[in-house]
């Protein structure tokens, strides 16, 4: 045989081997893929929850900063009704009913009538 087909088969069996060898490492890249996108796919899902988490939280923390707010007020203004009645009943207890009204108004201007 002469040199030159030698040589020829040489350079196409080292193409054939070349080519074999990419096509079987693009199989595994791809299994490997397949593998991991379960994964990947839940890290994602997760994220999403997390941040929904956060924001969830977030508008609990508020609800609970305004609920102890219209308590505070709601006790605030129980005590001034329960002075107002005191003072109904056996006509005293002007002093009290003064200091609750200057605590009502304290809340009032101060708590009831600024946006949060």
């Amino acid at each position: 045989m002469p040199p030159e087909i030698s040589t020829l088969n040489t350079i196409v069996t080292l193409c054939s081997s070349f080519t074999c060898i990419c096509i079987a490492v693009g199989w595994v890249i791809k299994i490997i893929s397949g593998i991991k996108q379960p994964e990947n796919d839940q890290n994602k899902r997760i994220d999403a929850l997390e941040k929904e988490v956060g924001q969830i939280k977030k508008c609990l923390d508020n609800d609970n900063q305004r609920i102890r707010s219209m308590e505070h007020g709601s006790r605030i203004c129980l005590e001034a009704l329960q002075a107002l009645i005191n003072h109904a009943i056996d006509g005293n207890n002007v002093d009290e009913l003064r200091a609750k009204s200057k605590e009502l108004n304290t809340y009032l201007y101060d708590k009831g009538f600024r946006d949060n």
